[in-house]
């Protein structure tokens, strides 16, 4: 399916968030999951780009928050022992988009944060969009703090990014 001008296959309509809570050992098998699609789908930009450690990390932390909730910018970066604007470094070129679901990260404030490099217009927009349509709440312009999701299992994400790291360097870029 096609939402907002990004092709949905990796991403669920179906909100762990409304309707019960997935148990959390659940949600990060799923992230693997969605790490092991990303990289049989591949790269979708800067291919020649190599991702590295951090943004690995970063990558597999937000490839855990399920569809229909959010995390911030603060609460991967907390996890990593990092900075709320390193985090958002990394995921604005997200190689990975759509199935490494950037999009589910908004700033600590509840606002929505970037998108594709932007902080206003039409990418802010899809953003917006594409929460919606995975059932994220909104309420006084900003995300329901019912929505924000911030189960992160570290150790899950660094198997994950090692996985990342794996298939970088062993496909050398053309």
């Amino acid at each position: 399916r096609v939402h907002g001008g990004l092709h949905l296959a990796c991403m669920s309509s179906k909100s762990p968030v409304r309707g019960g809570v997935r148990k959390a050992a659940r949600v990060r098998a799923d992230a693997s999951a969605v790490v092991a699609e990303a990289l049989a789908k591949g790269k979708q930009s800067n291919k020649n780009e190599r991702v590295s450690r951090f943004r690995s990390r970063v990558l597999a932390l937000c490839a855990q928050v399920p569809p229909g909730a959010v995390t911030t910018y603060k609460a991967i970066a907390d996890a990593l022992g990092s900075a709320p604007r390193a985090v958002g470094g990394a995921l604005k070129l997200n190689p990975y988009a759509p199935c490494v679901p950037c999009h589910r990260v908004v700033a600590a404030d509840r606002t929505i944060g970037g998108f594709c490099g932007q902080t206003t217009g039409a990418q802010i927009e899809r953003k917006v969009s594409l929460l919606e349509h995975e059932g994220v709440a909104f309420e006084a312009g900003k995300i329901a703090a019912g929505s924000i999701w911030g189960d992160f299992d570290v150790a899950e994400a660094d198997v994950a990014a090692h996985v990342l790291e794996s298939a970088e360097t062993a496909a050398p870029p053309k």
